[in-house]
């Protein structure tokens, strides 16, 4: 190896720690219209950036609720 030819040893940066939680946005999910309660949860996201559209990453997305929250009845808690 040359003497004097490693010139990045000095050179060196930190990089920027971030948040990853400043690149997200939270979107409610809502059941059907049959149910007393519409609000069944929030959840997290990634903001739309450039082409990738943060609708399209909610797409397909599968949730669990009680039928008792939904239908505001605590008799339906067991189903």
């Amino acid at each position: 190896m040359a003497v004097g030819k490693n010139r990045k040893l000095g050179k060196s940066r930190k990089k920027k720690v971030s948040d990853p939680f400043l690149k997200k946005e939270w979107y409610t999910v809502q059941a059907p219209g049959p149910f007393k309660k519409r609000d069944a949860g929030t959840t997290l996201c990634t903001k739309t950036q450039g082409k990738k559209i943060a609708s399209d990453s909610l797409k397909g997305r599968v949730f669990e609720a009680c039928l008792a929250d939904l239908q505001g009845n605590e008799d339906m808690g067991y189903r």
